[in-house]
C-alpha cells in the first residue's frame, strides 16, 4: 500500500502548532496539535475517513491540566 504523509510545524518562543494529513488509497487521515506556553500539549485532533466512514478524536487540556475527550464515528465500521 502507498501511503503519501505531508506535516508542517509553525514554532514559537515556548509553543508549538503542528498539522498534518496521510493519504493512502484506502482511507486518509488528518491531524493537528497545538502545544502551549511551556510545552505542554494543549490539544490534539485526529480524523480518519474514506468511502462510508468517518471518525474524530478531539482531545484537549484546560489550564489546570484536565483533558477532555470528544469523539463521533459515522458509517460502517471499517475493520
Amino acid at each position: 500500500m502507498t501511503r503519501v504523509d505531508d506535516a508542517a510545524v509553525q514554532f514559537g518562543p515556548a509553543s508549538m502548532f503542528a498539522h498534518g494529513a496521510s493519504v493512502t488509497a484506502e482511507y486518509a487521515t488528518s491531524w493537528w496539535l497545538e502545544v502551549g506556553e511551556g510545552w505542554v500539549t494543549r490539544r490534539l485532533f485526529v480524523a480518519a475517513h474514506s468511502d462510508g466512514w468517518f471518525r474524530y478524536r478531539d482531545l484537549t487540556r484546560d489550564r489546570v491540566g484536565v483533558w477532555t475527550a470528544r469523539r463521533m464515528a459515522e458509517g460502517e465500521d471499517p475493520a
